[in-house]
């Protein structure tokens, strides 16, 4: 069989391709294998260090390629297991093996069996289901009055990171240097995809490309594997086969370099067409493209002095070629139309490549202007977290309470009344500020108690949030993410107080954090005053007597 084309193999990974999943793949057919710590589980269920697993997590991060890594280094019959699926499970010489909890109903009979199992496995019980089919398999237990025995080593594949600096070492590793590519010799080293691969094997450039797609994950969204792994299908060869690669003309190259793919509509599919983007870090970036925002000094140096920048490699010369050739007004032209155009493409496609190419470029046109201190937050130590305080306080007192500065360091007790975030009134107590001593900044992994377990150290882990922890009351504690960590920054920030506004599920986060925080120390309501937010944004205070009833119009 002659060797596929690696455009040809990663076209087949993206999402609904023929090999997007681990069901859909041929056997023997060129393959992206990457060497994730979760990999080392193979090894122990066949040494028998592992007898009773649970593979749960969301669609694509893994499930059923593990558990068919797992049969092939057993020596069983991937027909003969995938075949028992429609009796529920493989049963047989000491195995049982339930590779969908889907598939069929969880009959008592069913579940007791399950529990038997895993309870007391022989040589393998392993099951896979997503969370939701899990939860309701524990529901069935606890009214059963039992609980998934503690023998059994639970794996949710979706807290892995993928987009952590050890995940993406491991994804690039696997993609860029796969077998896959053994037959490209013959690839033209000016083609999309040579040049692609080249540039994105840069340190500098995946790591910024690594940054971008932790935006997504920063932000609350799961990164699975099979998404990753179609999006980089997709960025390295822009949606290109073999054969309409061979027929590409030179000028059409600029379309397919990494740096637009990355940013760009992915071929083929239009955003906001469907409510669930089959493409999810595609859609994400899309919205975070640095071709849509502005720097006005950086945009004047890559008009001005594109070629003569210095700081990185040169850009390829169909970019240079096109501001030549592109930006200088024709005589044809009867106005200027045209050439607003093609300097507004041009612009375009010079900001995602700058953006890409240097870390001047990244920092001019990425959306978050505390990005990075956010991340380097998640990986400080507690103590060196503290330096945090004075600006959370403060970004937290001026957007509750209307722009009031705290001098002190100091947290007073804010809370929204009413329905939290569908209300606009503020109220403002002073009798009782929590002082910045009594407060500490933790991640979440150092928050969960799972942290450290078993299943854990199978799992390539990365911090997504913040916590403000009110240190007497630990269980008082607001969650910071990226987002909310970009408001109470700006807000604190000499910028002015009112950054962009909060999304609905980050006020009411900060509204039950104040409430319980409020509670936690007892406020005392001898002193009110009520702040509320009129429709013009301008802000009115009320005096307010303790015990009288709270009236607002």
């Amino acid at each position: 069989m002659s060797q596929a084309h690696p455009l040809d193999v990663l076209q087949s990974y993206r999402v609904g391709s023929c090999g997007a999943t681990t069901e859909l793949q041929r056997a023997g057919a060129p393959g992206i294998q990457i060497d994730f710590a979760v990999e080392r589980l193979v090894d122990d269920v066949v040494a028998g260090r592992v007898r009773a697993v649970i593979l749960t997590g969301t669609a694509g991060d893994g499930k059923t390629h593990l558990a068919l890594r797992i049969l092939d280094a057993l020596g069983l019959d991937r027909d003969a297991v995938t075949g028992a699926q429609q009796n529920s499970a493989y049963c047989k010489d000491g195995y049982l093996i339930d590779l969908d909890l889907s598939a069929g109903s969880l009959t008592p009979e069913r579940v007791e069996r399950l529990h038997a199992s895993l309870a007391s496995p022989d040589r393998l019980t392993l099951v896979c289901a997503n969370e939701g089919k899990l939860a309701e398999l524990q529901g069935a237990l606890g009214r059963a009055g039992r609980s998934l025995p503690s023998a059994a080593l639970c794996i949710n594949l979706s807290r892995r990171a993928i987009a952590s600096p050890d995940g993406w070492a491991k994804v690039l590793s696997g993609v860029l240097e796969g077998e896959f590519w053994g037959g490209s010799d013959g690839l033209a080293p000016g083609s999309p995809l040579s040049w692609n691969r080249r540039w994105l094997g840069d340190p500098g450039v995946a790591e910024r490309l690594r940054r971008y797609l932790l935006l997504p994950y920063l932000l609350g969204e799961p990164i699975t594997v099979r998404e990753t792994l179609s999006f980089l299908a997709y960025a390295l060869g822009g949606g290109l086969s073999s054969e309409s690669a061979s027929d590409l003309p030179s000028h059409e190259h600029l379309r397919y370099r990494l740096f637009n793919t990355v940013f760009g509509e992915p071929d083929g599919y239009i955003h906001g067409s469907r409510s669930v983007p089959n493409e999810k870090l595609l859609w994400w970036l899309f919205r975070f493209d640095p071709g849509a925002q502005a720097s006005p000094g950086t945009d004047l140096r890559l008009l001005m002095d594109l070629d003569r920048l210095g700081t990185v490699s040169p850009p390829p010369g169909d970019l240079l070629a096109m501001r030549q050739n592109d930006l200088v007004v024709r005589e044809s032209e009867k106005s200027d139309t045209s050439y607003r155009e093609r300097l507004a493409r041009f612009m375009r496609y010079a900001r995602r490549w700058y953006a890409l190419a240097s870390e001047e470029g990244f920092a001019a046109y990425f959306p978050f202007r505390h990005f990075e201190t956010f991340t380097q937050a998640l990986n400080a130590t507690v103590e060196e977290r503290v330096k945090l305080l004075p600006g959370l306080v403060q970004g937290l007192n001026r957007l509750l309470s209307g722009n009031r500065e705290d001098s002190h360091k100091k947290l007073y007790l804010y809370h929204l009344a009413g329905e939290g975030s569908r209300s606009s009134v503020c109220i403002y107590n002073t009798n009782d500020p929590v002082k910045a001593s009594q407060l500490s900044v933790v991640t979440d992994l150092e928050l969960s108690q799972e942290a450290d377990g078993p299943a854990d150290a199978y799992l390539e882990r990365f911090p997504r949030r913040l916590y403000l922890v009110y240190d007497p009351q630990p269980e008082v504690r607001l969650p910071i993410s990226l987002l909310l960590y970009e408001v109470l920054q700006s807000a604190a920030g000499s910028e002015g107080a009112f950054p962009a506004t909060l999304w609905r599920k980050e006020r009411d986060t900060v509204t039950r954090f104040m409430g319980a925080l409020g509670q936690a120390v007892g406020a005392d309501d001898d002193e009110i005053c009520l702040t509320i937010a009129g429709p013009d944004k301008a802000l009115w205070e009320l005096e307010h007597t303790p015990g009288e009833e709270l009236v607002v119009q």
